[in-house]
C-alpha cells in the first residue's frame, strides 16, 4: 500500500509520516489487498483544530474518502484512521453478503 503525505503550511517529519504509515497498515491490515493507495491530507493551525482527510483507492469499489477534525494533530489522523477502517470493513461485509445470497439464490 502505497501512503502519500501532504500538510499545509508544514512539512511533515519522517516520525510522523512513519507513524502515520505503521497506524494505517495496522488499522487496514484485513482489508490491505483491497487498498492500492492511500492519500493523507492534514490542515489547520496551531490553536484551531486539525482536520485530516484520507482517500483511498480500492480495488473493487473505486475511491473513498473519510474526513475527521480534531482540537490536535495526532487525534485527527486516528479519527480519520479509524473512520476509513470502519468504511472499509462495511464495504468488506456488504460484499460477502452479497456473494451469500447470490449462492443461496442458485
Amino acid at each position: 500500500m502505497q501512503v502519500d503525505f501532504r500538510m499545509a503550511h508544514n512539512d511533515i517529519s519522517g516520525a510522523l509520516a512513519h507513524h502515520v504509515q505503521r497506524r494505517l497498515r495496522f488499522a487496514l491490515s484485513r482489508v490491505t489487498p483491497n487498498v492500492s493507495h492511500v492519500s493523507v491530507r492534514v490542515s489547520g493551525t496551531v490553536g484551531r483544530d486539525v482536520q485530516c482527510e484520507l482517500t483511498a483507492d480500492l480495488k473493487p469499489f473505486g475511491q473513498a474518502a473519510v474526513q475527521a477534525t480534531a482540537p490536535d494533530l495526532m487525534s485527527a489522523i486516528d479519527a480519520a484512521i479509524g473512520k476509513l477502517k470502519r468504511f472499509l470493513e462495511r464495504q468488506q461485509h456488504r460484499a460477502q453478503d452479497h456473494r451469500l445470497a447470490a449462492r443461496l439464490a442458485a
